[in-house]
């Protein structure tokens, strides 16, 4: 069951159907930009998991997970939300409930 669903109808009414679905589209879209249809990475690491006498405490699945996501794991957080801002494109969605109370501008893309 989604996160969605599970909420209540007064916190869905909140955040509105618009903003729900503009989440999910940023994720989609974030995903088909920097996601990897090569599932090697994690099928050698399972492997590697359950037959090495000595397993890793933790394994990086990728290139992008050795030389981006660790190293940023590493920063302070506000550099952290810098870097990862770079992958978020297009307007953030805005809560219904902030839009109906007039706290801010609805802008048109």
């Amino acid at each position: 069951m989604s996160v969605w669903k599970k909420m209540s109808p007064t916190l869905q009414e909140e955040y509105g159907e618009e903003y729900r679905q503009k989440i999910v589209n940023n994720w989609n879209a974030a995903l088909d930009r920097i996601g990897s249809t090569n599932i090697n990475y994690v099928v050698d690491n399972y492997f590697h998991a359950i037959t090495a006498r000595f397993p890793r405490l933790r394994y990086q699945c990728g290139w992008d997970a050795i030389l981006i996501w660790s190293p940023a794991s590493y920063m302070p957080t506000p550099i952290q939300d810098w870097f990862l801002n770079l992958f978020v494109r297009g307007k953030r969605p805005i809560p219904a409930i902030i839009e109906k109370g007039g706290l801010c501008e609805k802008k048109t893309n």
